[in-house]
């Protein structure tokens, strides 16, 4: 059915004669094409006599059509999930099993004053994070809820936790931490981390 298809439409695909001629020429083509729903790797190899003359082409067409539809519906997914992370207005980081970040939606941005790119790779050990316990004492990094979920695989909820940003201003969070397991996992492989600016709140209550 594949073959039938690209043959029949053939003359109406100026990009497949310009491969025929191509390979009829001598040379080898590798293309990618896509007609009446059907998606196809295609290739033209030159074959040759025991003089070396050009003697024919070899033609090979792979169906790629549940492996585009596929890639297409998980391109569809990620901008659907992208555009609903941007819409949120409480931050939120997803990082790795070493706790390194590797995503951050623009909530997270303005509320920790740091681009995506300059989150990315950070962890809760890095020095360049101050954080404190509502008392104002030093939050040990090994202890954010982050890592915690990480190390033990349980979710952290509704944590109070004040953030120096780059600015020196002092922000208060409340954070959570879901971790992430692949299937059949028995440790995290990541951890979402979400939170809330409550400075407001917080100071009100003070």
């Amino acid at each position: 059915v594949l073959g039938r298809s690209i043959f029949e439409v053939r003359h109406d695909r100026p990009d497949i004669l310009a491969d025929v001629r191509r390979a009829l020429a001598g040379e080898a083509v590798h293309a990618t094409r896509e007609v009446n729903d059907i998606a196809w790797e295609t290739r033209y190899a030159p074959l040759h006599d025991d003089a070396g003359a050009l003697d024919g082409t070899l033609y090979a067409a792979i169906d790629t059509t549940a492996r585009t539809r596929a890639e297409a519906a998980l391109q569809a997914s990620e901008t659907r999930f992208r555009t609903i992370l941007g819409s949120l207005r409480e931050g939120v980081v997803l990082q790795d099993a070493q706790g390194r970040i590797v995503e951050a939606n623009p909530a997270a941005e303005r509320l920790l004053g740091l681009t995506t790119d300059q989150l990315r790779g950070l962890t809760s050990l890095d020095p360049r994070w101050h954080a404190v316990h509502e008392d104002g004492t030093f939050w040990p990094g090994e202890e954010h809820p982050a890592r915690i979920a990480l190390r033990t695989g349980v979710a952290q909820r509704d944590v109070v936790m004040g953030v120096y940003v780059p600015d020196g201003a002092l922000i208060w969070l409340l954070v959570s931490a879901e971790p992430l397991f692949d299937d059949g996992g028995a440790q995290p492989s990541g951890v979402v981390a979400s939170f809330t600016d409550i400075t407001a709140r917080k100071r009100t209550e003070d």
